[in-house]
């Protein structure tokens, strides 16, 4: 079990074999992250797709992009920018309906406000 941790400049990654009660000392990796929060969710393909900030400037977080992984997050085959308007789009949250085909999630715009978007989720790569 994979996982990405916010750090500022670039994300850390950290892995666990025993379903997270015991994690690997985490490791740098080449994804730009501003130290904000980004969810991730693994779909039953086994398909990984990331909601981030790809910024590696502290304290920077625009714009929103969704990312997809079919290698736990060795490579990442999609990176599409689906918000970049100026501002602070920080705490996203949501679901995948797989059905669908899309994730929906909210995202805290500069602490004032709530957006929701509904992104299609990428087709294999």
């Amino acid at each position: 079990m994979p996982t990405i941790l916010p750090s500022c400049h670039l994300a850390s990654s950290s892995e666990s074999t025993d379903c997270g009660r015991t994690w690997s000392p985490p490791q740098r990796t080449n994804i730009p992250n501003p130290g904000a929060k980004f969810r991730l969710h693994r779909l039953t393909t086994g398909r990984i797709v990331l909601l981030r900030n790809p910024n590696p400037n502290c304290g920077v977080r625009n714009p929103l992009a969704l990312w997809a992984s079919d290698d736990d997050m060795t490579t990442w085959f999609y990176q599409r920018v689906l918000t970049d308007f100026p501002g602070q789009l920080q705490y996203p949250d949501g679901f995948v309906d797989e059905d669908e085909g899309y994730v929906h999630f909210a995202f805290d715009y500069n602490r004032h406000d709530l957006i929701y978007v509904g992104a299609k989720l990428p087709d294999g790569n």
